[in-house]
């Protein structure tokens, strides 16, 4: 079986894990985490250091490596693009990132299109920019591949997305939540939150005022506390529920006010669409009390818990890793065997010169006859260059005029098209386009219509009068005296007028167009 080592850089702490990839599916054979100190944190040539001693010591250097880097200065760009051929999206997404000033030219950007497509002819193309400095760090560390966030992220929550429902994720990490939305099976949004499992911890301390060693127990012990569960606590003799209650709802209301923020703005995104399901992991605040909040503040019913299990084999580390919802986006990156961007690694063969003369004659003969044959091939290579490089300048101008004349032809039709569509509209609907620009000129400003209908000769009005002197029926009357003035044109049927009150009159009027010919003068 094929083993491969994923490693996760963070800024606090550093993981392991490996693998092997079977015909069955991935089985775990170690894992290590090694925290980083205050003193070294940000600091990535220390944690190069580091990684590369963990490697040699446990034995690990001849596997395939593949790194998961989470530095929060390095952030992930999403952009959206034209559906172009693969050998020209890169150009273009860096033309892309140089107008925002996000890449200099001696950066390198690992990108995928794991975004979901809107319109359709844009696709979501998730981009990560790695400076020449920090890929000349990591090289120490021979990678096979590197990984970013987004991407280890998809992987796992791919198999839980489908192509007939749009899901939200909500994985609670240490430091921070992940928060994505899924537009059917394509990924729409990828947010980090920053509110973590650090901050339930941080927010119990401060309630009670102990120490975070405690808290961080008491949140191990009784997980998410909710007001239910408070009281329930209290009937167990336990007088802490109501501030482990306030400590947890007052930390997961500012994951739900961002979350809900993020729902508005997919809505937007996609008018009509809804979320489906929610799937939420969160280490030991998965309870049934925090998926009942989740349900009551989002008004999503489907609530499930999910890890990135699929594709492991079952065994006690699996278990382990899977347990503590921290080890989600390394074993994504576990699953790729290089990551998003692939690391080509230059190699160096050692070799001996034999100083004989004779040798280093032959040699040099040998040489200036290559260097001869290679000066007159290149010099015929370069004069057909030349020619070819005459004939394409021909076709592309002789390509591009049959086009403009294509286009042209094109905008010729479409044009008359749209004048014979005109003519036709215009001419029948002549008579009653002078009615509504003769009613325009006597409405009073008291007087709005509701609906005007058009069939054949006859016209339905309706519509209130609404005065601020009590005379509201006036201003109807004064409208029905201006109709019968337009001459030639139109003809009182009915009139019915409804009082509401003094001041508002709804009223109906019906009318017949007649005098065609005069109106088709004006």
């Amino acid at each position: 079986m094929k083993k491969r080592l994923s490693i996760e850089l963070t800024e606090n702490s550093i993981k392991f894990i490996l693998g092997a990839q079977g015909k069955n599916g991935i089985s775990i054979e170690d894992i290590h985490r090694e925290a980083i100190s205050s003193e070294q944190k940000g600091n990535i040539s220390s944690s190069v250091e580091k990684i590369k001693e963990i490697i040699e010591s446990k034995g690990w250097t001849r596997y395939k490596k593949v790194l998961l880097c989470r530095i929060d200065s390095m952030e992930h760009v999403m952009i959206e693009l034209p559906n172009v051929p693969e050998e020209e999206m890169e150009s273009i997404i860096r033309r892309k990132l140089e107008n925002q000033k996000l890449v200099d030219d001696a950066d390198k950007i690992a990108y995928g299109a794991i975004g979901d497509f809107s319109p359709k002819m844009l696709q979501g193309v998730y981009t990560q920019v790695m400076t020449q400095e920090f890929l000349e760090k990591i090289s120490l560390l021979k990678l096979h591949g590197i990984d970013f966030e987004p991407f280890a992220a998809d992987r796992g929550m791919r198999k839980y997305a489908n192509k007939k429902e749009n899901s939200f994720f909500i994985d609670i990490q240490d430091t921070h939540t992940i928060a994505a939305i899924y537009f059917k099976d394509k990924l729409s949004l990828y947010r980090k939150i920053n509110v973590g499992r650090r901050d339930f911890v941080k927010s119990i301390s401060e309630i009670l005022n102990i120490e975070k060693e405690k808290a961080d127990e008491y949140l191990k012990e009784h997980s998410y506390v909710s007001n239910i569960k408070a009281t329930e606590l209290m009937e167990r003799g336990v007088d802490i529920g109501p501030q482990l209650n306030m400590a947890c709802e007052s930390t997961l209301a500012k994951i739900l006010r961002k979350a809900v923020q993020y729902i508005d703005y997919f809505q937007f995104k996609h008018s009509g669409e809804v979320l489906n399901t929610v799937y939420f992991s969160g280490g030991e605040l998965k309870t049934e009390d925090i998926r009942a909040a989740l349900e009551r503040e989002l008004y999503i019913g489907n609530i499930y818990d999910y890890n990135v299990k699929s594709g492991f084999l079952e065994s006690d580390l699996t278990q382990e890793i899977f347990s503590d919802n921290n080890w989600n986006l390394l074993a994504g990156t576990m699953q790729s065997e290089e990551g998003i961007y692939r690391l080509k690694s230059k190699l160096k063969l050692p070799f001996k010169i034999n100083k004989n003369p004779v040798y280093i004659f032959l040699a040099i003969v040998f040489v200036m006859f290559c260097s001869i044959k290679f000066g007159y091939y290149k010099m015929q290579e370069l004069e057909q260059t030349k020619q070819i490089k005459m004939i394409s300048e021909k076709n592309r101008e002789l390509s591009d005029y049959i086009k403009e004349s294509d286009a042209l032809e094109k905008k010729i039709k479409n044009v008359k098209k749209d004048t014979d569509y005109l003519s036709k509209r215009i001419g029948k609907n002549t008579i009653f386009n002078n009615f509504l620009y003769e009613v325009s000129e006597i409405l009073p400003e008291e007087i709005y219509f509701e609906e005007i209908k058009y069939s054949g000769d006859r016209v339905h009005l309706e519509g209130k009068a609404i005065s601020d002197d009590d005379y509201a029926e006036v201003y109807i009357n004064e409208l029905l005296s201006s109709l019968e003035g337009i001459t030639g044109s139109v003809r009182l049927l009915k009139t019915v007028k409804f009082q509401q009150n003094n001041r508002i009159n709804d009223f109906s009027i019906e009318v017949k167009l007649s005098g065609g010919e005069k109106n088709e003068k004006k």
